[in-house]
């Protein structure tokens, strides 16, 4: 994704932007897996977790999640993405050469100061990818 805003939880939570991102357990496939689930009570450092496709089964806090999700406490905005899900794919040969295959490591909070090269061919291959819509295959899980 290439971040365009990022924003506390409470932010979101509250932006009209983002309102019909709150999970709805009752509604379509899409509404249970909300991802505006996170948010603080005025004047609390406890997190509240909507009960969503990330609560435990009985709609009570999954505080591993919480944990886990909230750690760094910010919400990164982007419409420019891609979502593979179901569908996703191998990467270029480019991007998992011995020599580059270090820089894109799948794992949260990873950082890396990418060669300008390698940088600029990263961006043209998503810029296609995203030509006909950020989101390519549904979630594995639904």
């Amino acid at each position: 994704m290439q971040v365009e805003e990022a924003m506390c939880f409470n932010d979101y939570w509250n932006d009209p932007r983002f309102l019909q991102k709150r999970p709805f357990r009752p509604g379509s496939v899409k509404q249970r897996y909300g991802d505006n689930i996170y948010h603080c009570e005025l004047g609390s450092n406890d997190w509240i977790q909507e009960d969503g496709r990330h609560s435990l089964a009985d709609g009570s806090p999954n505080y591993s999640h919480v944990k886990k999700d909230t750690n760094p406490p910010r919400v990164l905005i982007s419409r420019k993405f891609i979502y593979f899900g179901e569908k996703a794919i191998v990467l270029p040969r480019l991007f998992i050469s011995p020599e580059y295959r270090h820089l894109f490591v799948g794992m949260r909070d990873f950082h890396r100061n990418f060669p300008i090269e390698v940088k600029d061919v990263f961006i043209e291959w998503i810029d296609e990818l995203c030509e006909d819509g950020g989101i390519k295959g549904e979630p594995l899980d639904w």
